[in-house]
């Protein structure tokens, strides 16, 4: 068994925590907008089947349910605590449950790491009676967790899980957030899309569990396809650059937010979550090399998260065309398909400014797209098929069948002027027409101009239903594509590289710059030529032998 793989069976089992079979909930209340009222309501409305101990000293019962008086009379081996107390009470609470060999806790109150040397100290017992009794904490200072596919919301906001959302078989994505109001604002934007959710994890202080352990764990999930995360701090490096990288293997994807490229952002982690944030470039280029794809926004991180589960595959640059298309073997950029001249020059410079090609097209090498368009629509990247579609709506239907089976193209984006309702019905239909009887491989993403629009909702979720994102914003649309698209051209580092053992200077424990600059020599990482000087006239001496300037 290799070092990771011990240190893997000697974590605790996340599973009790997110699968859970029995749930207690310390601090049960009867009081509408309690904390442990609204985690029994959430477990109660959302048909939560196992068995739910309450814990109350000054209640017999609530809701029907009978109230222990303490921890100490819950039965031995209950998979999951729900600390809804005020903080004072935590450090004896989470005590008692390692007692009663409770498998997990989850800890919403605040006043630990961020609060302080007191908060510290007795966040870092906890992290030591966690890890002697194999106990998972979430938290402190966490919103709790929700598994969508169980249905089982072990959090204080108020969660509906309908079906479709506790489909198994669906893919999901899976949230990791050490922010819990971020959780719930990112479970809403994706909700909102009808996105399917697997689980939500907020991971607050991280005393004893950290987000490389849930990341872990989603991966591990068959419905899990995506992990969305918003994140401060990485406190096991070594850890999430290796399960990005298998997420990479897996054919998954991890999409980041990460706070705290400026220095003010850096000191506001501190006292939010008591993270402690490094150097942002660093762990920004490490990530990247192992596949993670970095939003730089909330509303990016969820158009990204919804282009990566709804296509069937990312947008690409490089990949491999549809079979028998024209043009190159390869695919190298988007295709826009647009009804303005105006967005046409608009799309050519947001595309310019993002970096995201849009091959260059004509009448002369494209032949079908010719044959699809009237005479006077010139063929071009983006094409602008000015208000033709209103009058010969068939033509959006032959236009994407020429751009579906053109490999220049690895993505695809409809740039539709919506209008109104009366509009809608009658460009919607041919390009739902073209997704349901053509099925291209590659990736095709419909975008709104008129942001606001009056678009018949039975239009945005046949899109969906066929792989299809729908995006009020073009802008917006062409942001998530340059992102996917720049993942595609990435070179990804090793994972399976070797530490290579380095002579190192006897008897010291500080090396000097041009000693260290020897060693990692060694290892074959190059450096200018140089030595040491010990007086001016050394110095000119070395210059000289080494070369100018």
């Amino acid at each position: 068994m290799t070092t990771t793989e011990m240190a893997a069976a000697l974590r605790p089992d996340i599973g009790r925590l997110l699968r859970p079979r029995s749930i207690a909930i310390v601090g049960a209340s009867a009081t509408p907008g309690a904390l442990g009222a609204s985690v029994l309501g959430n477990l109660e409305r959302n048909g939560f089947a196992g068995d739910i101990h309450l814990i109350n000293p000054k209640r017999s019962e609530i809701a029907g349910r009978a109230c222990l008086a303490s921890v100490d009379q819950l039965p031995e081996g209950v998979d999951v605590a729900v600390l809804a107390i005020p903080q004072p009470f935590v450090l004896e609470t989470v005590r008692a449950l390692a007692a009663r060999r409770v498998g997990a806790a989850v800890i919403f109150s605040a006043g630990f790491a961020e609060a302080g040397e007191r908060g510290m100290a007795e966040q870092r017992e906890i992290a030591r009676i966690a890890a002697e009794a194999g106990m998972v904490v979430e938290g402190p200072n966490c919103l709790g967790c929700i598994n969508y596919l169980q249905r089982v919301p072990l959090t204080f906001v108020e969660v509906n899980i309908d079906a479709q959302q506790a489909d198994a078989a669906r893919p999901a994505i899976g949230v990791v957030s050490q922010s819990g109001a971020m959780m719930t604002v990112l479970c809403t934007t994706l909700a909102s899309r009808a996105l399917p959710l697997s689980h939500a994890i907020s991971t607050g202080n991280e005393a004893a569990s950290h987000a490389e352990d849930y990341v872990d764990f989603l991966l591990e999930q068959p419905s899990t396809r995506v992990v969305a995360m918003i994140v401060e701090q990485f406190r096991q490096p070594a850890r999430i650059l290796a399960a990005v990288a298998r997420a990479r293997s897996l054919g998954k994807s991890v999409v980041l937010l990460h706070p705290g490229k400026s220095s003010a952002a850096r000191a506001s982690a501190a006292t939010h979550t008591g993270a402690m944030a490094g150097d942002y470039a660093l762990m920004r280029t490490k990530l990247e090399r192992a596949g993670a794809v970095f939003a730089e926004t909330l509303e990016e991180l969820g158009d990204i998260a919804e282009i990566a589960i709804r296509c069937p595959v990312l947008p690409s640059a490089g990949a491999a065309g549809a079979a028998g298309g024209t043009g190159a073997a390869a695919a190298a950029g988007v295709a826009v398909l647009g009804e303005s001249g105006a967005f046409k020059a608009l799309t050519l410079d947001w595309a310019e400014e993002l970096g995201l090609a849009l091959p260059a097209i004509g009448d002369d090498d494209s032949p079908a797209l010719r044959a699809a368009l009237p005479e006077f629509v010139g063929v071009s990247n983006p094409l602008d098929l000015t208000a033709q579609g209103l009058v010969e709506p068939d033509l959006y239907f032959r236009t994407l069948d020429a751009l579906f089976g053109d490999a220049r193209f690895s993505t695809v984006l409809v740039g539709l002027i919506q209008g109104d309702p009366v509009t809608c019905g009658i460009k919607m239909p041919p390009v739902l027409r073209a997704m349901r009887e053509l099925r291209p491989a590659k990736p095709v993403i419909v975008a709104g101009l008129d942001e606001g629009a009056a678009v018949p909702a039975e239009f945005i979720a046949e899109m969906r239903a066929l792989g299809v994102p729908y995006f009020p914003s073009t802008e917006r649309a062409l942001r998530a594509v340059q992102r996917l698209t720049a993942f595609s051209q990435r070179s990804f580092e090793r994972t399976d590289a070797q530490p290579v053992a380095l002579a190192l200077p006897a008897g010291r424990t500080v090396v000097p710059e041009y000693e260290s600059k020897a060693v990692l020599a060694q290892a074959g990482i190059p450096f200018a030529r140089g030595r040491l000087a010990t007086s001016a006239e050394q110095a000119v001496a070395i210059a000289a032998e080494i070369g100018w300037p």
